[in-house]
């Protein structure tokens, strides 16, 4: 991304789609790929699968299944043959305690993501780190 005056803010631009609330899609401009996200009710937060396409492609390339708790916290995710590609387990307070990935691309869960927020996002090593300002 680049100011008027020429200074490069990132390398790279990721475009995050929301309907009200609710993360729907995430575009990497530079990578040119697009994930979609798709939760259990229209009105619910708990997301059940995220989409991902190649540009140009309208069959998605990958699909990552989330597992959620009792209360619609994502736990896990997995791949189309069952693989873990990530995980999480959290305090009773929501502090996460330790996280694990393998093969998840997107921003939004990658090795530090904790939920689909609308915090603003930091990079850190390409992958986004939710952290809510103050």
């Amino acid at each position: 991304m680049r100011l008027e005056n020429g200074e490069i803010l990132a390398e790279s631009q990721v475009e995050f789609i929301w309907d009200g609330s609710h993360l729907v899609q995430e575009i990497e401009h530079k990578t040119e790929r697009t994930f979609t996200y798709i939760y259990s009710h229209p009105s619910s937060y708990e997301p059940l699968a995220q989409l991902a396409f190649a540009k140009g492609n309208e069959n998605p390339t990958a699909c990552y299944y989330y597992h959620n708790d009792q209360i619609g916290i994502p736990r896990e995710l997995t791949d189309e043959q069952g693989k873990l590609c990530w995980y999480a387990n959290y305090s009773g307070w929501g502090k996460r305690l330790i996280v694990m990935t393998s093969s998840v691309k997107s921003n939004s869960q990658g090795k530090n993501a904790l939920l689909l927020t609308q915090h603003i996002i930091l990079l850190s090593e390409k992958v986004n780190e939710f952290k809510p300002t103050k």
